[in-house]
């Protein structure tokens, strides 16, 4: 499935008019790699953003889809290196950790990851791309409620914007990233947010510029 891009809104209130308003979700964005992870007859596949296949480098998010109740799963998410104080590793050492297929078992070790959920796209036979977000959220929480990533659900543009700033401050490291049909909270020397509903992402950027939010929406 063709990941989905964000566009960009120079204001929450220009977002969320963008979108249409409605359920809003507010996610502490990660900086790490981007997982699309599909369970199929019990084998689990991970692709990354650009749908290489990097299952043998990520054994930690195969344990854990593979634990999941139920059938067949696409899930999208993130992996990442987290530090013994509770924060995101900088991007590289993620990046570095994910792109080495050399001495996995010893990577895991002394470098292991961890799998956060933002997406649930088919459930057990289900497809749900095309269900609004609060339906994907809501079997999401259901399915995987310990691997969700911090998220607040509002249908208040005002409750949004100041969820942003508390999620985020739970995350101070992450940074830019793509998002599906959600809102997300990114944050590094500023933050963007990125309000979104079924088929649309908007990003907002406040603070000092962050590399590539740019594109168009791609659907998917």
């Amino acid at each position: 499935v063709r990941p989905m891009l964000a566009a960009s809104a120079k204001t929450a209130e220009e977002a969320v008019g963008a979108v249409g308003g409605g359920d809003l979700l507010v996610d502490g964005k990660l900086d790490g790699i981007r997982s699309q992870v599909h369970r199929r007859a019990c084998e689990v596949t991970v692709y990354t953003r650009s749908l290489d296949e990097i299952t043998e480098r990520v054994p930690e998010v195969v344990e854990a889809v593979a634990a999941l109740p139920g059938g067949d799963l696409v899930l999208d998410g993130e992996a990442i290196v987290m530090l013994d104080d509770g924060r995101p590793a900088p991007f590289q050492v993620t990046g570095s950790r994910t792109a080495s297929s050399a001495d996995v078992a010893g990577l895991r070790e002394r470098v292991p990851l961890t799998t956060f959920l933002f997406d649930l796209l088919h459930r057990d036979g289900v497809d749900l791309i095309d269900e609004t977000a609060k339906v994907r959220h809501d079997s999401l929480v259901d399915l995987a409620p310990h691997l969700v990533v911090p998220r607040l659900l509002t249908d208040d543009p005002g409750a949004a914007e100041a969820g942003s700033h508390l999620v985020a401050a739970e995350f101070p490291q992450a940074v830019r990233h793509e998002c599906r049909s959600a809102v997300h909270v990114v944050q590094q020397f500023g933050m963007l947010v990125n309000i979104a509903a079924p088929g649309r992402a908007i990003g907002l950027q406040v603070g000092d510029a962050v590399d590539d939010w740019h594109g168009d929406p791609v659907p998917v």
